[in-house]
């Protein structure tokens, strides 16, 4: 666990309803509504969350940094964000036109030039998700990305 939890004691036992009545939950379903409640429950009080504070991925002729984190309160309250650099895009498009096997990708690296901001050597997206919004870099991606509320 990350010191960026809550303060909540992950470790301590919860009880989700399932204690005699186990078995009955696997074989009846109409048994799960209550543990499905105390599960919901659950998840309210202690939001799962899962971040990457650091990724590098180094691709040769072009490198990728990030940074992240999802918090889940429940199966509909879903948050995130993340910040993604690139370095050597223009080198993965020339590469991609250039290859027969990679010309598929050409495209999406295209669009990830258009929509990314230019920094130095590096392209960065800022991407955000909560309340049924998909942005990349301050741009409502939502329609696009089929998330209609």
């Amino acid at each position: 666990m990350s010191d960026r939890e809550s303060g909540s004691d992950a470790s301590a036992p919860v009880d989700i309803g399932l204690g005699a009545t186990a078995a009955a939950v696997l074989t009846d379903p109409a048994d799960m509504a209550p543990v499905q409640a105390d599960a919901l429950a659950v998840l309210a009080a202690n939001p799962v969350e899962i971040a990457i504070d650091e990724l590098t991925i180094d691709l040769g002729r072009a490198s990728i940094e990030a940074n992240g984190s999802i918090e889940v309160t429940s199966p509909t309250e879903i948050t995130g964000e993340a910040e993604i650099s690139l370095k050597g895009l223009d080198a993965l498009i020339r590469r991609a036109n250039s290859d027969a096997e990679l010309k598929q990708f050409a495209p999406v690296l295209i669009f990830l030039k258009g929509i990314g901001k230019k920094d130095g050597e590096a392209y960065t997206w800022s991407i955000n998700y909560e309340g049924g919004k998909f942005s990349v870099n301050d741009t409502d991606m939502s329609e696009m990305a089929g998330m209609l509320k």
